[in-house]
């Protein structure tokens, strides 16, 4: 691992993205989002991005980020070729606020260029709002559809927040076995993975990463995983105007995202206190042989990022502080 100081690591991202279009604003969400992913334990969402964000800007015209349809509850975000992330951040921010005034906002976003990112990002700060968030991405086509071996879905991740009396409650996971971000990170640093999460060209099990781009990616959970996958495809691609199957090329992904009050249907009062008797259910079940505590979906994540505070340096592997380090 090497250590990087984190104000000459902002630096970096803001000259290499200004190079290609990208404002001081937009590549600052980037850099924070980016930081995240790093500080909480998922570098697969992390600096190693960068490359792939420059690369595919370095290919695009990019053009104002448009509001599109927009009723008291609904917008469509056109995202001009920006990063995924800016657009996805942007779209955040509209229904937090629009949420908040209208009981229900949701939004839909397409046209961006690059990784859409973490959803849980998204949904940690919804859920941070006092309101409860849903996400979904259609994203380009890497993984077959259950018993078949060739690429027409999306890795396709789904979220949710939920605002409690503690820490946000955020869910978010790919409907692929592993994101491809977690793939790429296996690829760099030159390991193996364990059979179940790609397959050969020839459709057989794989245990190189690389066939996740040679072969297919496959779903969680069998079928099921598949059947998510492909509702993800319709809410994330076709319903906000965005691409699907084969047409869901690179720099393709298309979302969708919601905020709700919590008081739409009980009193807030009943929410946050029903939540908290189903948490503390959780918390005081059973633990399994071999585990030494029952955690929270998106707890560990916070607790490296309550850890993390206000450090100066943050780790990076030394694949990833080498590409930096090009760029």
């Amino acid at each position: 691992m090497k250590e990087i100081r984190i104000n000459d690591l902002k630096l970096v991202v803001r000259r290499a993205l200004s190079d290609v279009q990208i404002s001081e604003r937009e590549s600052d969400i980037i850099f924070e989002h980016l930081l995240d992913g790093e500080i909480t334990g998922h570098s697969s969402h992390g600096f190693m991005r960068m490359p792939k964000i420059i690369n595919d800007l370095k290919t695009k015209k990019i053009s104002p980020i448009q509001k599109k349809d927009q009723t008291v509850q609904s917008v469509l975000f056109d995202g001009g070729n920006h990063t995924g992330i800016v657009v996805a951040y942007d779209a955040m921010r509209h229904v937090i606020s629009a949420a908040n005034q209208n009981g229900v906002a949701t939004a839909g976003g397409s046209n961006v260029t690059g990784t859409i990112g973490q959803l849980g990002y998204f949904m940690r700060h919804i859920a941070s709002e006092g309101l409860i968030g849903f996400m979904v991405v259609a994203s380009e086509y890497a993984m077959a559809p259950w018993g078949g071996m060739t690429p027409v879905l999306g890795t396709n991740p789904i979220a949710f927040g939920f605002p409690t009396k503690d820490m946000p409650l955020v869910i978010d996971f790919a409907t692929s076995a592993w994101s491809y971000g977690s793939l790429k990170l296996a690829m760099l640093e030159g390991k193996k993975i364990p059979t179940g999460i790609v397959i050969d060209a020839d459709g057989n099990d794989s245990i190189d990463p690389n066939d996740a781009d040679n072969g297919s990616q496959l779903p969680i959970a069998q079928h099921k995983g598949y059947a998510l996958a492909l509702a993800i495809e319709i809410l994330g691609g076709l319903f906000v105007g965005g691409k699907a199957g084969y047409e869901a090329v690179k720099g393709t992904d298309g979302f969708f995202m919601m905020a709700l009050k919590p008081d739409l249907f009980i009193s807030s009062v009943s929410y946050y206190e029903n939540l908290a008797s189903l948490i503390d259910e959780i918390r005081t079940s059973k633990v399994r042989p071999g585990f030494e505590r029952i955690y929270l979906p998106g707890e560990k994540s916070q607790i490296k990022r309550d850890r993390f505070g206000d450090e100066d340096f943050v780790e990076l592997s030394e694949q990833v502080y080498n590409q930096i380090k090009s760029i």
